[in-house]
């Protein structure tokens, strides 16, 4: 075997044409001579050998098990050319490889050739390896087969992958054997040694021998080359880059998960090139532990509360509320260090603050809202337990990080859902499995919603355990119908924080440490103060009183004494927070009066507003009706003139004084 030498440069180089092609690298080129051809199986080109090294594209678990028998020490590198240069696929990639294995390795079958081999032992004895190609582009398929006691070699090189497909003779296949060559020996050695030293990651034993797939053992993330010989950490680079023209086979056909697509975003540092570090592969497991899961798998959002002995399980294990005063105090620290954050927005940031913690009075009780509408189901009105809540308003109203910030302080989790995933049969299923694990959907689009939230949300006959629902929209939805508002929990803000700012980038910075710090302590003495209360008192009237007074109280006794609680954290309560669900209408309709007063027509008791139909059909559905004289007429809105002056605080017909100031008139 040699290589093919580059003819000599010409003493003169003629200029490249335009049309000309860039310099092509040199290819590695085999000079051989066929001694004769034959049919054989695999089992006759693999025995007689006790080591083999395979460099393979695709698989299967049978035929790993038939070299497994055959052969006592096994290497196979994995490999796709196809994604490597793209981290989303890549991680995509080794999680349906590792759990493709994982699913079949039990099963393997035993083979007529040879003994079923015990696949989890020979892993664990380290007899049986694998590797994933993590950066350098190889297409070929290799084994490279040894007798470590006679000294004999074999290389088999040709098109066929490691499967039953590839060696069963049912697909054009073929194979060239050089059997005791030195030169084809050292050289193939070679090109496998730097496939495997220079672009390959380990796969941890763990990541067969564990009970589940944990994201720590993606080789991108495997701590086994966690340091090089320098002492340093092992840094991976994946060039960003556009796939090459080859066939993707089943796994790359499917859609990457959310997760894997944003958490491979999130590892683009600079150049167009994600760099994994120890650090960064920390942060990368807790993103995906915290946000992975299907619709039909869950492992970790699954919640059971018993408020009579005041246990609580998640994932189906014991979750205790005894927690250390220290730990209380540290959360309670951190989350009014969050909330202090809303005094950079821009707006009314005191509600925004205000209106935020009357959401963690509700998302915080909301384990116990199940029974409590089962009860009001008999005895009381079901509709002071809203069991959907919705923040919405402007975009960077900090609303979607708010959910997220709850979620990590309750059960140490902070992910949304999928979106696709709102519809009524798949949030029945979600129900089922999350038992009282809030459901929490982000940017809800306004078509979504109409097409699904309306049907859930009017959906009264629940009954035994349900989790409550969150959802996260921007202003599009700009109006909700009275049947809608009576049944959720609706909160709007116009208070935002702008884009590209310094302030943005610090406060994102402070959530990002926030979150990492936060733990569940704080929440789990909640819960154990609302089992104990509603031990005592029994179920409460008013769910935003019942809470934010445990609220309250938890801050206080958690707080060093010379610190006061801050404004926003004080006690809150339903008839409060129905006065102050209407305030964006009430806003609007103030708005309307001081830029467009001709808008509006005095008629004694009446109050008329005239406008084009569809701003009015828009507002019609935000209005109170106990304002309204009659229904909507055209172009107009008949308003009661006192009902709609004490819900606006100012008198019809007469410039309020914060208007005539604003005009200089007084």
């Amino acid at each position: 075997m040699s290589s093919s030498k580059a003819p000599a440069k010409s003493a003169k180089t003629a200029a490249p044409s335009l049309f000309e092609r860039a310099p092509e690298p040199g290819l590695e080129v085999v000079h051989a001579r066929a001694e004769h051809a034959a049919t054989s199986t695999a089992a006759q080109l693999f025995s007689g050998y006790d080591r083999v090294r395979v460099l393979t594209y695709s698989n299967s678990i049978s035929m790993i098990a038939r070299l497994a028998a055959w052969c006592p020490d096994v290497e196979i590198i994995f490999g796709r050319e196809d994604i490597i240069n793209d981290a989303t696929k890549l991680l995509h990639f080794q999680t349906l490889l590792l759990s493709e294995i994982r699913e079949e390795l039990t099963g393997a079958p035993r083979q007529p050739d040879g003994p079923a081999p015990d696949l989890h032992a020979r892993i664990a004895a380290g007899t049986l390896r694998f590797f994933v190609v993590q950066q350098l582009v190889s297409h070929e398929k290799l084994f490279l087969l040894e007798n470590t006691t006679t000294g004999d070699t074999r290389v088999l090189a040709g098109s066929a992958n490691l499967s039953e497909r590839g060696f069963g003779g049912v697909q054009n296949e073929s194979f060239y054997v050089f059997d005791n060559d030195p030169v084809a020996w050292e050289a193939k050695q070679a090109k496998y040694l730097a496939i495997r030293e220079q672009s390959a990651a380990p796969v941890a034993e763990e990541a067969f021998t564990d009970e589940r797939l944990d994201t720590s053992h993606l080789p991108l993330f495997n701590p086994a080359r966690a340091t090089s010989s320098n002492g340093l950490p092992t840094i991976y680079v994946i060039e960003q880059g556009p796939p090459g023209p080859v066939v993707i086979e089943k796994f790359l056909a499917q859609r990457p998960p959310k997760v894997l697509t944003e958490l491979a975003a999130q590892l683009v540092t600079s150049k167009n090139a994600v760099r994994v570090d120890r650090k960064i592969a920390t942060e990368g497991i807790r993103y995906v532990k915290s946000n992975q899961r299907t619709a039909e798998a869950n492992d970790e959002e699954t919640v059971t509360v018993d408020w009579r002995t005041a246990r609580v399980t998640r994932g189906g294990q014991p979750w205790p509320l005894e927690v250390a005063d220290a730990d209380v105090a540290a959360d309670a620290a951190l989350l009014v260090e969050y909330f202090a954050g809303y005094q950079q927005f821009h707006g009314n940031t005191a509600k925004l603050a205000r209106d935020y913690f009357t959401f963690q009075c509700w998302l915080y009780l909301s384990p116990f809202l199940c029974d409590l509408r089962n009860d009001a189901a008999r005895n009381g009105f079901i509709y002071d337990y809203p069991i959907f809540g919705i923040l919405y308003g402007r975009s960077n109203c900090g609303k979607s990080e708010l959910i997220r910030l709850l979620l990590k302080s309750m059960f140490g989790l902070d992910g949304f859902l999928e979106k696709d995933w709102f519809t009524k049969s798949k949030v029945a299923g979600l129900r089922e499995q999350n038992q009282r694990y809030p459901l929490a959907f982000d940017d809800l689009d306004a078509t979504r919603f109409n097409s699904h939230a309306v049907a859930l949300i009017k959906e009264d006959h629940l009954v035994g355990q349900y989790p409550a629902v969150v959802l996260s929209m921007n202003q599009e939805k700009d109006s909700f119908e009275t049947e809608i508002r009576k049944r959720c929990l609706v909160l709007y803000t116009d208070a935002s924080l702008p884009d590209h700012t310094g302030v943005s980038r610090t406060l994102a910075r402070q959530v990002k440490r926030l979150k990492s710090q936060l733990g569940t302590a704080f929440y789990r003495r909640y819960l154990l103060r609302v089992c104990e209360k509603l031990q005592t008192e029994g179920f409460p009237l008013d769910i935003l009183t019942f809470s934010s007074e445990i609220l309250v109280a938890l801050f206080r006794e958690s707080l060093p004494p010379q610190m006061e609680l801050p404004a926003w954290c004080t006690v809150v309560s339903l008839d409060g927070y129905t006065r102050g669900k209407h305030d964006k209408v009430r806003t609007e309709l103030l708005e309307i009066l001081q830029h467009n007063p001709t808008a509006w027509q005095i008629s004694g008791t009446r109050a008329v507003l005239i406008m084009e139909p569809m701003t009015l059909r828009k507002l019609r559905k935000d209005i109170p009706d106990y304002l309204l004289s009659s229904s909507r007429q055209g172009d107009r809105l008949v308003f009661k003139k006192d009902e709609l002056e004490a819900f606006l605080e100012v008198q019809m017909g007469k410039k309020p004084s914060w208007w005539r100031r604003v005009l200089g008139e007084q």
